[in-house]
């Protein structure tokens, strides 16, 4: 049995094949001969344009042959085609979700790596700060050191200024170094210059010749 794929009769909407006669009107539509018929017998004009029907034709269609078997292979597999294209498109929209997912990862990654080196660089600019007041203070500490250490050094050449003025030459100095005993006839003399001391001892000769001494040591050190 041969069959008229796509076409339909506009009154019962039923395929139109060759298994019912199949009528024309003068205006070209087709009709199963039986549905024309009903549709006529209530008024003469054309179901789809209402035109006046005043003539029709019957129609033989030649096709190639369809049969059941072959219709329904074509289903399935227009079938199997459409839920390809369907898993085609749910595996790309799990492959969209899975990019967009790591999309969403990497970027709160990101943020919290951006948020610790934030951190990171206002610790290192604090620990700068600490450091670089330590150093102000240790550096003004210092300079405080220098200055008082400059003070003691003028303190000093004032002080060794005033002991070279008390003896005018170096002749003088040395006659006087000579008169003072060393340290191994003093310690031989000792009571005898502790008794010397008691006799005719005088504060002021003795705070000179201490004097000359550290001066004569000085010298020859230097």
């Amino acid at each position: 049995m041969s069959t008229i794929s796509r076409f339909t009769c506009p009154i019962c909407l039923d395929w139109l094949d060759d298994s019912q006669p199949i009528m024309a009107t003068n205006c070209g539509h087709v009709f199963h001969h039986h549905c024309l018929g009903w549709a006529l017998a209530r008024n003469g004009d054309c179901p789809c344009c209402r035109e006046y029907v005043f003539d029709t034709t019957k129609l033989y269609f030649s096709a190639a042959p369809y049969n059941r078997t072959d219709l329904q292979e074509a289903n399935d597999k227009a079938y199997e085609t459409i839920e390809k294209v369907l898993q085609e498109r749910r595996l790309l929209q799990e492959e969209v979700e899975v990019v967009m997912n790591r999309a969403k990862e990497l970027r709160e990654i990101q943020e919290i790596e951006h948020e610790n080196l934030k951190n990171y660089f206002a610790r290192v600019e604090e620990q700068y700060r600490s450091y670089s007041r330590t150093l102000e203070a240790e550096l003004s500490g210092s300079q405080g050191i220098c200055q008082g250490l400059i003070h003691s050094q003028g303190i000093l050449l004032a002080r060794l200024q005033e002991l070279e003025a008390m003896v005018p030459n170096e002749t003088q100095l040395s006659t006087a170094a000579k008169n003072i005993p060393d340290e191994t006839s003093a310690t031989e003399g000792h009571s005898r210059s502790d008794e010397h001391a008691q006799n005719c001892g005088n504060p002021e000769d003795d705070e000179q010749i201490e004097r000359i001494r550290l001066l004569w040591n000085l010298r020859h050190d230097n």
